[in-house]
């Protein structure tokens, strides 16, 4: 199988169809830099996207919380994976939904004259996880996460699966000072 950057195919790029290949940023986008970007994976059954609107609702809602207003509404961004499916010939898909700001004036941490860009692609994708689902919730020696309790304001971890998974935890990030 061919890389993800060389592959045939269409995606949905600010409005329009581009070739797989041709669908480019420049290297100054600011969401390259400062990882000003959100996105949502999604996954396609036999023609049907699984939760569609509520992950364009959620993306709506995610890049409001950036401060990184989405310039397209979610009758819009449903429109948008259709077509991209529609273009790829999929009916069993992985699709990723990302916006991010793109390079404009500004190249500090606070970019909102920068503009909001968003982007469609779709592939076929076997089982992310294979068939740990069956073998206890563990794949490889790390658990997978199925966590029944949680704190996002000072940690509290009551699921035994966390003891192995070594994901960054959420506060370390740094914030964005507007």
């Amino acid at each position: 199988m061919a890389g993800y950057g060389d592959r045939d195919g269409k995606i949905w790029m600010d409005g329009e169809m581009v070739d797989w290949r041709d669908a480019k940023v420049h290297i100054l986008t600011h969401a390259l830099h400062y990882a000003s970007s959100v996105f949502e994976g999604e996954r396609c059954y036999d023609g049907n996207i699984f939760l569609s609107r509520k992950h364009s609702e959620r993306l709506h809602k995610s890049g409001e919380m950036m401060d990184m207003p989405i310039p397209y509404s979610v009758d819009e961004i449903e429109a948008a994976k259709r077509a991209t499916l529609d273009a790829n010939n999929l009916t069993n898909a992985y699709i990723r939904v990302v916006a991010w700001r793109g390079a404009g004036e500004d190249m500090g941490v606070a970019a909102r004259q920068n503009p909001v860009r968003m982007a469609v692609t779709a592939w076929e994708w076997g089982s992310y996880y294979g068939d740990a689902k069956w073998l206890g919730n563990r794949c490889k020696g790390n658990a997978i996460l199925f966590a029944k309790t949680y704190d996002v304001g000072f940690i509290k971890l009551s699921n035994p699966l966390l003891k192995s998974w070594n994901k960054p935890f959420a506060l370390i990030y740094p914030a964005i000072i507007a």
